[in-house]
């Protein structure tokens, strides 16, 4: 089971020429101690589903035990009707800057403009 890091930097603007994957998630369990989310990721024409389970973080609160595994699609589909709407959408980039490869989210919907590295 992996750990992560979870410290989120504002992003003013996006770098040109990037592509990006389309992410649809939902929660099925948000709470502080642990969250259940599904999720949809399209990318070159292709999608996936995926279930994570987020554990208890650490005493700092920066970092929690995460398990992450594939699920199909339909599978995927069908749990997201089941989550709090509204479903959070957003375009994932991967951005590498100084042998640090950084993730960046752009988002849509009601959370239209929101831009954040981590």
């Amino acid at each position: 089971m992996g750990k992560e890091i979870e410290c989120k930097f504002l992003v003013s603007s996006l770098p040109e020429d990037m592509s990006g994957s389309t992410i649809r998630q939902g929660y099925l369990q948000p709470e502080k101690e642990r969250a259940v989310r599904i999720r949809t990721v399209k990318k070159d024409g292709s999608r996936r589903g995926v279930l994570t389970i987020k554990g208890l973080g650490d005493s700092s609160g920066m970092s929690r035990y995460e398990f992450e595994t594939e699920i199909p699609v339909s599978d995927a589909d069908h749990l997201l009707s089941l989550c709090d709407q509204p479903l959070i959408e957003k375009t994932r980039y991967k951005y590498d800057y100084e042998g640090i490869t950084w993730e960046i989210d752009e988002f849509h919907g009601v959370n239209d403009g929101l831009i954040v590295a981590e």
